[in-house]
Formats: structure tokens, C-alpha cells, sequence
């Protein structure tokens, strides 16, 4: 309790504030706290994930303070399912964005290069989304571990650096195509 009164039953006797509090409300919370913590990353006017909090204000340490609990603490099946987003939602929104960009890719001249830059890069598509459906939907952090097989995939092919027909992907079309799965993660995170 916040209000420095005595807890009796179920509920502040000062405040009326529940003993035990809903989840709904905690993951509203937690959802607000990830909002501030990602709003100071993309200013970018302190090292939020630093350990260093002699040079920063307050607030900077405790936004850090914040931070490090949100991104750092979560494990395996601690319940945390992307904060309110559906694993079935998250990989239909990611095998959608594949599909779209796949279009553009192919609508796309390349010329007349022998490997088709595209072909390559719609390669690339085709690894992260066997990669991207590999992953169970029950998976409690779905994304981390989705972006994990994709991050697996890319270091196969950067190793291989051949395509499916032989042909050597000198500019690494195909990774670039596994990235585009990557950059699509990043988006759903916000």
C-alpha cells in the first residue's frame, strides 16, 4: 500500500484500495511503464540501460531502474504473453507483412541479373517464414523467440551463402530477406 494506512480485509481502510490487485491493472501498469521506458530509448538523451546513475536526474534513474526490471527479468513461461498481444495474432501479422513485401519485391524490375536479385530476396522470405511458423504460438515470449530463429537462419545462410539453385549470393540478398522479417518484429514492438 502506497497511502501508509493499515490493511484490513480485503482493502485499505484509508484509501478503499484492493489488498490483492487485478491483473488487468498490472498489466495496464506494466503496459504504461514500457511506454516511458521506450519513449526515453528513442530520445535517446541518456544511456538507459546503464548501471551508472551518479550522472543522471532522478528520474533518469528511476526510468532505468524501470527499464532494466521490464527488459531483463522476463523468462520462460513467466506468463507474459507480448503484453497483451495473441502469439497467433503476433505470427499472423508477421506472415502477413511477408507476404506483402514479397509482392513488392517481386513487382519490382531487377533487370536482367543472373540470380534475380528478387528471387533471392523472396528466398530469404521463404527461410524466415519456415523460421516464423517453427515457433509454437504457445510460447509465453513469442517474438524473442521467433527473433531468435530468425537470428539462427541468418547465421545458417551467412555461412552457406548459397541459394536454393546453386547460385552464390555474393550481395546477400537472401539475408536481407530473412531481415525483413526482423525489421516487421521491431515494428510490432513499437
Amino acid at each position: 500500500m502506497t497511502c501508509g494506512a493499515e490493511v484490513s480485509g480485503d482493502a485499505c481502510a484509508r484509501c478503499g484500495r484492493p489488498r490483492v490487485l487485478p491483473i488487468a491493472y498490472l498489466s495496464l501498469i506494466e503496459d504504461l511503464a514500457r511506454g516511458i521506458v521506450q519513449a526515453a530509448v528513442r530520445e535517446n538523451s541518456f544511456e538507459v540501460f546503464s548501471d551508472e546513475e551518479e550522472r543522471r536526474t532522478p528520474l533518469q534513474n528511476a526510468i532505468g531502474r524501470a527499464a532494466r526490471e521490464l527488459w531483463f527479468w522476463h523468462y520462460p513461461g513467466d506468463g507474459c504473453t507480448e503484453h497483451g498481444q495473441d502469439p497467433a495474432d503476433l505470427q499472423r501479422l508477421l506472415l502477413e507483412a511477408l507476404d506483402r513485401i514479397s509482392v513488392e519485391v517481386f513487382r519490382k524490375d531487377w533487370g536482367y541479373d543472373t540470380p534475380s536479385p528478387g528471387k533471392l530476396i523472396r528466398e530469404g522470405h521463404a527461410i524466415a517464414r519456415a523460421a516464423i511458423l517453427d515457433v509454437p504460438t504457445s510460447e509465453p515470449d513469442y517474438l524473442d523467440r521467433v527473433s531468435a530463429a530468425l537470428d539462427a537462419a541468418r547465421e545458417r545462410q551467412e555461412a552457406c551463402g548459397i541459394s536454393n539453385d546453386g547460385w552464390e549470393d555474393k550481395h546477400g540478398y537472401i539475408v536481407s530477406g530473412i531481415q525483413d522479417a526482423r525489421r516487421e518484429i521491431e515494428k510490432l514492438r513499437g
